[in-house]
């Protein structure tokens, strides 16, 4: 057996401090490169970094965590109760989810985006400038009025929302911001509003409003517009980034023309990835379903090449990011204080500005992101959907004989009551508002107007005119029954046609409203305002997203299956759960159509 030389105690001595110099040289260089890269960090994220910070606890947190599962001993020995944390012992999986991916799930469930890249960005990013090369012609004038800058949310990721804050911040003219003004809707996650809160103290110009219940986006922004007290309101979403010179544009406006909104052009951050997306030049319309949607600038308006830049006179708006004169907005009326939560307040306001004296644009050198969500994170505390009744309401007060065409298409909510309507009538009249003719006459004179209704209809006439009349503006494939051959029965709802997350059954086909489906452009299985969505494998009524493929159904002719694109299988019934499912599309269910 071989002999190793014995080391006397003076060389061991000398070998360890050698060793420890070493490894203090490593250590003081480490040190340096780190500090390097700290100091870069801190150029780059500026002084705010109270969201690294925070993910960084949290990792320490989920680490610490798992080493206290992974060393205590559930009845093993102790050498397995050390190793049962590492990957793959004994032949087991591990099904822990890793810090990132549960900061992502976690962000998809509460705020329906990614939080994970959300968070990873930190507060300010460079972004493209997406405006017109002749927007960047275009010089301001110095006066221009003041800003009050307000934002509304409820429980919000911080990362999102002090992003949208900080990109006002920086690209705006200090002495044009008056004040932003964040309004807390009762947020109810203490973590998150820390965050916040922290931030709002190392900027004094920064102020925030905490409400004492949830009073909803449309009460929220009115508390935050009579606080203020700059010259011009201008509304932003809490997940935003603003562009280079959004704000001059439309002050500009306002100081031109007093009585009058005016938008930004709205682009898109994608919420899976935050990739900023430039968006079209387009102008605001809406269906007789009293439902929002973007339409294409006539031709008229773009008649010399400056004209690309030249504001636009825009029926609708989509509501989440507008300025206005301060005044202007409380003399109008504000938002109607009867309406709950968030939907419908975009038209109202909309309508209410051309029929009473005012005015709406779109600014095409104003461009501001916005990130489009697939579906809203939050529910309704309300027994009701607020959107339905927010819409009742205006139609009543706003539509005149033209409602008919909305209850047309929603025949379910002549049974709801819209609250008490006096104090919006007595404004209408006090303001002296034009008609809805008018309005229908001399700002969307591109309006289609159905056909008045003749005579009464019978029930299965009814449901079709219901379904049709929803999208007089959207492209709509068919309109009627989706027929199971196996059980000779209908798809049916069963008196639901306006209740998000209702379940769909099989009924006897009966042809009454609670069986006709719009199938559109967009491979979605429409009823009113929802669709059939299939996400995680539960179909229910959800509202519409557009494009979301958990609503997407591909009708094959050849083998009459309905296909879900998310799921990769087919619509099926379950005689014996008396469920509706999916299926693998082989030897799956057939569906026909009954058209009415």
């Amino acid at each position: 057996m071989p002999r190793f030389p014995r080391l006397r105690p003076k060389s061991i001595a000398h070998c360890t401090m050698a060793v420890g110099l070493l490894w203090g040289l490593v250590m003081f260089y480490s040190g340096k490169q780190l500090g390097k890269e700290s100091r870069s960090e801190d150029r780059q994220d500026g002084r705010f970094k109270l969201l690294h910070l925070s993910l960084q606890r949290r990792t320490l947190d989920v680490k610490r965590r798992s080493q206290e599962v992974g060393g205590r001993n559930f009845g093993g020995t102790k050498e397995e109760g050390r190793q049962s944390h590492l990957v793959g012992t004994l032949g087991t999986p591990d099904n822990r989810l890793s810090t990132e991916e549960r900061l992502r799930v976690e962000g998809y469930e509460r705020h329906a985006f990614n939080k994970l890249i959300s968070e990873k960005i930190g507060l300010q990013r460079d972004i493209p400038d997406t405006r017109h090369n002749l927007c960047q012609t275009v010089s301001y004038p110095d006066d221009l009025p003041s800003a009050s800058i307000i934002i509304c949310f409820h429980n919000e990721a911080p990362s999102a929302l002090l992003r949208t804050v900080q990109s006002v911040i920086d690209r705006s003219p200090h002495h044009l911001i008056h004040e932003i003004i964040l309004v807390d809707d009762f947020s109810d996650r203490s973590e998150e509003s820390q965050l916040v809160t922290q931030y709002v103290r190392t900027h004094p110009n920064v102020k925030i409003i905490q409400t004492e219940r949830r009073e909803g986006l449309i009460r929220g922004r009115t508390i935050g517009a009579r606080f203020a007290s700059g010259d011009v309101l201008v509304f932003l979403d809490s997940h935003c980034e603003v562009n280079r010179e959004w704000l001059e544009p439309l002050l500009e406006r306002i100081k031109e023309r007093h009585s009058q909104a005016v938008c930004p052009i709205i682009d898109i951050i994608n919420s899976d990835t935050f990739k900023y997306v430039p968006s079209a030049v387009v102008r605001g319309g809406f269906n007789w379903g009293l439902q929002f949607n973007w339409e294409q600038v006539p031709n008229l308006q773009f008649q010399a090449p400056g004209d690309v830049i030249k504001p636009i006179k825009s029926p609708t708006m989509a509501g989440g990011l507008f300025a206005i004169n301060r005044t202007f907005f409380h003399d109008i009326g504000e938002y109607d204080q009867g309406m709950e939560i968030w939907g419908g307040e975009n038209l109202e306001l909309s309508f209410r500005l051309w029929m009473c004296g005012g005015g709406l644009e779109i600014v095409p050198c104003s461009r501001v992101g916005h990130v489009f969500r697939k579906r809203r994170p939050y529910d309704d505390p309300n027994t009701f959907n607020s959107v339905y009744r927010n819409q009742i309401r205006l139609a009543e007060v706003w539509l005149d004989d033209y409602k008919q065409f909305f209850y047309r298409s929603h025949s379910a909510y002549r049974r709801t009551d819209p609250g008490d309507l006096t104090q919006r009538l007595e404004l209408k009249k006090r303001l002296k508002c034009k008609t809805f003719q008018w309005y229908l006459r001399n700002v969307y004179p591109e309006q289609h107007i159905p056909e008045r209704q003749a005579k009464a209809p019978n029930q299965q006439t009814a449901g079709a005119e219901r379904a049709q009349g929803m999208f007089d503006n959207e492209k709509i494939v068919k309109v009627g029954q989706v027929l199971n051959e196996k059980f000779n029965a209908c798809l049916d709802i069963a008196g639901k046609t306006n209740v998000k997350r209702a379940a769909v059954a099989l009924h006897p086909c009966s042809g009454t409203e609670d069986q006709i489906w719009a199938y559109s452009v967009e491979n979605e299985l429409r009823m009113g305002l929802l669709c059939l969505d299939a996400t995680n494998n539960v179909l229910r009524m959800m509202r519409c997203l557009r494009r979301g493929e958990g609503q997407d159904w591909t009708y094959q002719r050849n083998t009459r299956t309905l296909y879900n694109e998310l799921s990769k299988s087919c619509l099926s019934w379950d005689a014996e759960e008396m469920l509706l499912g999916l299926e693998d599309c082989a030897g799956v269910q057939k569906w026909s159509w009954r058209e009415v």
